[in-house]
């Protein structure tokens, strides 16, 4: 595969306006928006890829091979940009946590998974529109690349020696009913936060079998508590 990079890149505005609104730090937002950008671009090269082959008799054989892409894509954007964005909250790193190699690992093979399972259900159901629209790449972009830098982001407080960590909603009318209730909830470092029916130990954590319907485009941050 190509050596990503962001030289040429132009951000989408789109992109832009979804992060500039999440209660962060700049440097935060615009790490966000760089790796969004760079994922959703590898994203759509994949999903332009899979159409070509979608009606083929062999495109199970492709699908295996697609999500061994997505995966690999998803580990180079982490070893490109997990250690930068750490580096944000912790002033000093001493080698990642195993929870976070852990977590990478696991859950670069398994949303890979989770999108060819769902691409193999449009392409099966006709909705080959959907299965391979940029605004999917979207999305996915958007959830993942959050997801990875929440990770970063309690590895940085768990560097930083802090001892609890908090969920903060994003206050608008758009937000879950389940993620409003959450708002102010402290845990542990190392302890799941209590979304609706369902556990993460971070917005966006996957990890735990969350429902999608508490990760998809969340805006919820953490905040560290010593």
């Amino acid at each position: 595969m190509a050596v990503i990079t962001v030289a040429t890149l132009k951000f989408d505005e789109l992109n832009v306006l979804w992060f500039n609104k999440m209660e962060l730090p700049t440097a935060e937002k615009l790490l966000r928006i760089e790796m969004a950008a760079v994922f959703e671009r590898e994203l759509n090269k994949i999903f332009s890829s899979q159409r070509e082959r979608a009606d083929s008799d062999k495109y199970l054989l492709y699908a295996t091979v697609y999500a061994t892409i997505m995966s690999s894509t998803y580990i180079e954007i982490t070893n490109n940009y997990f250690l930068k964005y750490v580096l944000n909250i912790a002033s000093n790193v001493k080698g990642l946590s195993e929870y976070s190699q852990k977590w990478i690992v696991k859950h670069s093979e398994q949303f890979a998974k989770e999108i060819q399972q769902t691409t193999q259900r449009l392409i099966e159901s006709g909705d080959y529109d959907n299965a391979f629209s940029v605004s999917r790449a979207r999305t996915i972009s958007r959830t993942e690349i959050n997801a990875l830098c929440e990770c970063a982001t309690l590895e940085g407080y768990y560097q930083s020696g802090y001892t609890k960590k908090m969920w903060v909603s994003f206050k608008d009318n758009k937000v879950r009913d389940t993620h409003k209730v959450a708002d102010g909830q402290v845990r542990s470092l190392f302890e799941p936060f209590d979304i609706g029916s369902s556990q993460l130990m971070f917005p966006q954590d996957s990890s735990l079998g969350a429902s999608a319907k508490e990760i998809v485009n969340c805006r919820c941050v953490m905040q560290p508590v010593k």
